[in-house]
């Protein structure tokens, strides 16, 4: 049953609905719209957080950070991530269109803040290393 959950929340996750954010030991989730005022711009143009893949290779909570570089999506993969959004958004009762779901979602090009983002929001080697090197 835990592993349902796990996988549903790196689902909503994927699709921009939640945003995990940090908090002690554990990662507390925001709807994706009322995050975006807390998330950092993703200012570069190819993905540099490939190395958090290693980090979070289990569909649960943090799954955004692997998923966040919206800005090597197609736009057909982008499209279809917002029609499967709105899908997941209408069986919820949220939103029936997609001016409402853009309501809900994390808009392109945000990443949630955490020690292993930095400023531009990509993945924080130096950060990464200090903590490495204390296990």
């Amino acid at each position: 049953l835990q592993g349902r959950f796990d996988v549903a929340l790196a689902c909503l996750e994927e699709l921009r609905l939640l945003v995990p954010f940090p908090c002690g030991q554990e990662f507390f989730e925001f709807i994706g719209s009322a995050a975006a005022a807390y998330c950092l711009h993703y200012s570069s143009t190819t993905c540099t957080s490939k190395p958090l893949h290693v980090f979070f290779r289990r569909a649960r909570a943090g799954w955004h950070w692997r998923t966040c570089c919206t800005s090597e999506l197609s736009q057909a993969t982008w499209q279809t991530r917002c029609a499967a959004a709105l899908e997941v958004a209408r069986a919820a009762g949220l939103a029936s269109s997609f001016i409402a779901l853009k309501a809900l979602m994390l808009p392109a090009g945000l990443i949630a803040p955490a020690a292993w983002v930095d400023a531009k929001g990509e993945f924080n080697q130096t950060v990464v290393r200090y903590l490495l090197i204390g296990l």
